[in-house]
């Protein structure tokens, strides 16, 4: 074989390593959630003292979305992909980001909802 060869063989091993890391770590590509999600779904249900089903609801009441934004930082913080969090939460990549991106802001304007978001924080740190 040739070095161009023996690289290229290699860059291929290095490939399919990485997808079975990511198997063992976060599940498949083709749906399986990663095993946090499910924790920090209890965690931040009974931190905002909510159901899941409320969680994951298209309702736009803001405790609901706190509660998501805390749900998708804390993941998205832990490794977990955009696309994984969104596909549990029943949302777009997008509106994840947007709930990342929100998080902050959430913890600053609204008070009632600070110690809440800071349980579920604190629980996975």
């Amino acid at each position: 074989m040739t070095p161009q060869q023996i690289r290229h063989s290699i860059n291929r091993k290095e490939v399919e390593i990485e997808r079975l890391k990511y198997q063992l770590d976060f599940g498949s590509a083709d749906g399986f959630v990663p095993s946090i999600i499910p924790k920090l779904m209890d965690e931040t249900c009974r931190a905002f003292q909510i159901e899941e089903t409320a969680l994951l609801s298209s309702s736009r009441r803001s405790y609901l979305v706190t509660a998501r934004a805390t749900l998708a930082t804390v993941a998205y913080k832990k490794g977990v992909t955009l696309e994984a969090i969104a596909e549990h939460l029943n949302r777009d990549h997008s509106s994840v980001i947007n709930l990342v991106h929100d998080f902050d802001n959430r913890m600053k304007n609204f008070p009632e909802w600070g110690e809440k978001m800071r349980m579920v924080v604190n629980f996975f740190n």
